[in-house]
């Protein structure tokens, strides 16, 4: 007979041991829930999981770090109670508002709530440790971040919820993209569009001095880390532009805004990392990329190279983490 009765307890076999803080194996977990509970049972067991997870780190972090919750979302911070009850109805509406942007994405993501922990600057990267690779340290650039193993959480270092609103909106966008595995740009592209129309903040523009920026950075051969992801970790001038060369080419899908929004959401959800999405961009808007940064950046040979793409993600797959961070530092 399947258990009825929710989790009060999260076992000492289900924790990985070679970690700082209270780290569950979820695979472990799954296996054991899965077969433990009626599919109907499941959101709620989950929910109850991650509660009594989320409860385990506030005990860690300290007793000034309070957990509160909402329909979607466990909030972990040491904000006041307004501010606290302030994020979280932020976060529901974000998430509705989200959700109703991108109509090319489930809006059933997974089982349980979205935890989210607002930290103190030292604790966020001894955090975030626990989730690189030995090799790697936590980004001290790094605004926000979605965690994307097992249960998918939401970390950044801002303890007190002094300004959220942008790191919300753009890591709770890359959060519900994870599912689609979009090519980099244009899940970075998508992100920040998001943002700014939820919160005005990071209004897209085309100056003179950007474009003269953009054509002495961009090469025939740099293009093609822009196609891989990979300028978006840019040391140089190269994270800055990668944001805004994104941008330049969301907003060129729309043509002047005589493109059928429908289409574009038909590209964005046939794309794929192995050719940065330009297969679709050809077969759903008649558009080349190629073309299209031509308008920017002069003559050349600016369209993604299959070849040369196939060899830089397979780079990406054998340096990827545990974390799906993505630099917040657009323009």
């Amino acid at each position: 007979m399947l258990d009825q009765s929710l989790p009060h307890k999260l076992e000492p076999s289900w924790m990985v041991d070679d970690k700082t803080f209270i780290f569950p194996d979820w695979d472990t977990i799954a296996e054991v829930i899965d077969g433990r509970y009626e599919e109907e049972l499941l959101q709620e067991v989950y929910a109850q999981l991650g509660r009594l997870w989320v409860g385990g780190l506030r005990q860690q972090f300290g007793s000034e770090y309070q957990l509160v919750e909402s329909n979607k979302f466990f909030l972990l911070s040491k904000a006041d109670e307004q501010t606290a009850a302030e994020a979280l109805r932020f976060l529901e509406q974000c998430l509705t508002r989200i959700h109703s942007g991108l109509p090319f994405v489930p809006e059933c993501l997974g089982y349980g709530k979205w935890p989210v922990l607002c930290l103190e600057g030292d604790l966020f990267y001894r955090y975030l440790n626990d989730y690189c690779s030995e090799d790697e340290e936590a980004s001290a650039t790094v605004g926000g971040v979605f965690l994307n193993r097992g249960y998918g959480h939401f970390a950044m270092p801002d303890a007190e919820l002094s300004r959220y609103s942008a790191v919300f909106v753009h890591e709770l966008t890359h959060a519900i993209l994870h599912i689609c595995d979009l090519p980099v740009w244009l899940d970075e592209a998508i992100a920040v569009t998001v943002e700014n129309h939820i919160t005005r903040e990071c209004p897209y523009e085309l100056t003179r001095e950007l474009i003269r920026r953009h054509r002495d950075y961009w090469t025939e051969q740099n293009i093609q880390t822009f196609w891989a992801g990979h300028s978006f970790w840019s040391p140089d001038d190269g994270q800055e532009l990668s944001y805004h060369l994104a941008r330049f080419l969301f907003a060129a899908l729309y043509q002047g805004g005589t493109t059928d929004p429908s289409l574009v959401s038909d590209f964005v959800s046939q794309s794929k990392r192995e050719d940065a999405g330009q297969e679709a961009a050809i077969r759903c808007l008649g558009i080349d990329f190629g073309e299209v940064l031509t308008h920017l950046l002069g003559d050349g040979k600016w369209a993604p190279d299959v070849d040369i793409l196939a060899s830089l993600l397979r780079k990406t797959e054998d340096s990827e983490s545990d974390t799906s961070e993505y630099p917040h530092e657009e323009p």
